[in-house]
């Protein structure tokens, strides 16, 4: 027996469109990333795929180190000043931290700036040895995180370092690119 079936290119063309989308859906909703909290991922009606990415890749503070300026920086001046910045891709809160020392003999401060514009508390030390500070800092995607400095009055120089951002947990680091779908089952 033959079958014998004519199909338009278009309606085709339709047809493969439809099947495409709907296993790329399937895959989505049954693919999760590592360490991920689905309370994290429930949607509203309306949302789209785009909120539901975004719900999935947002950030909560933690002590996963995501980017850092390690590098000793000097500084003497006793208006505040910029000395590093780490931009984020994502949204989310995120945690900072940097360690700072004293200025000669007199107090050496820091700040938390987000795009130029004071954000963190101001903190400050009195000791030679260095301090470290954390705040949890709520970011949006694109926004530049930047490490604010001065010193009490000109007496000497004060040192930063280990300028961090830390999220509660790690990243994928891998990304499915192909899998073959003709053994999937529905």
């Amino acid at each position: 027996m033959k079958i014998e079936v004519n199909i338009d290119k278009k309606v085709l063309l339709v047809i493969i469109g439809i099947f495409l989308i709907g296993t790329g859906v399937y895959a989505a909703v049954n693919t999760s990333l590592p360490y991920h909290d689905a309370s994290q991922t429930r949607l509203s009606s309306g949302d789209s795929v785009q909120d539901y990415v975004n719900k999935m890749t947002s950030f909560s503070p933690g002590n996963v180190i995501i980017a850092q300026s390690s590098l000793e920086t000097s500084f003497t001046s006793t208006s505040y000043y910029k000395i590093k910045e780490i931009q984020v891709a994502q949204a989310g809160t995120v945690n900072v931290s940097f360690s700072l020392t004293e200025c000669g003999s007199v107090d050496g401060y820091g700040r938390i700036y987000l795009n130029g514009v004071a954000n963190g508390t101001q903190r400050s030390t009195g000791s030679s040895s260095y301090r470290t500070f954390s705040e949890n800092i709520n970011v949006s995607a694109g926004d530049k995180v930047q490490l604010y400095v001065r010193c009490a009055s000109s007496y000497g120089a004060g040192n930063a370092r280990d300028f961090k951002i830390g999220i509660s947990t790690a990243l994928p680091t891998a990304v499915v690119t192909y899998e073959d779908q003709s053994s999937w089952k529905f």
